[in-house]
């Protein structure tokens, strides 16, 4: 039997039952018994071994979260403290829309600072802040869980990987789930 190999990785491509003086071209080897999974094997010095995966393990769990990282700072600013700030602001949006009366202008630099000091930049009025801070807040807490799901689910199939196929199925699948949760 010839198994056929990327010299270039050792990686093999297929195999094929031909004596060696009909091969085709190509590199390859001759064994005799060839593996049903070839994908966890690499050519090295003329023979088939096995290939340890764990580095490729280790890299892809951490690729998993930069992955996912990246995902998110597609709708958060990547700031030191920002999280805490965004958790301010959506406080005090959540204040502001439930206040009745609606406070007054003159209310804000005391009651709501962060209204008082983006108004009329991010929007026209406390209002309308106090909206897009809430709805910010409800679109990101709607894609937090399902981020984070999608996450383990990855790192779970990696760390479950048998073959180098696996591991780039696995953060395949974390991108297409990302992909998949947002229009």
């Amino acid at each position: 039997m010839l198994v056929y190999y990327d010299a270039a990785t050792g990686a093999p491509t297929y195999s094929i039952s031909l004596p060696a003086d009909q091969a085709l071209p190509g590199a390859f080897i001759e064994v005799e018994n060839v593996p049903a999974d070839l994908s966890a094997f690499r050519v090295e010095s003329g023979a088939l071994v096995e290939h340890d995966i764990s580095a490729a393990v280790a890299a892809a769990l951490r690729s998993a979260d930069r992955i996912v990282e990246d995902f998110r700072l597609a709708y958060i600013t990547e700031i030191a403290g920002q999280g805490t700030v965004y958790r301010w602001k959506y406080d005090e949006a959540v204040a502001y829309l439930a206040a009745d009366p609606a406070p007054l202008p003159e209310d804000l630099p005391t009651l709501y600072p962060h209204l008082a000091e983006e108004t009329g930049i991010t929007a026209q009025t406390p209002y309308q802040l106090a909206q897009l801070w809430a709805n910010l807040h409800q679109i990101t807490w709607h894609l937090s869980p399902k981020t984070e799901g999608a996450r383990a689910l990855a790192k779970d199939r990696i760390g479950a990987a048998q073959t180098l196929q696996d591991v780039a199925d696995a953060l395949d699948g974390l991108r297409t789930d990302l992909a998949e949760l947002v229009p």
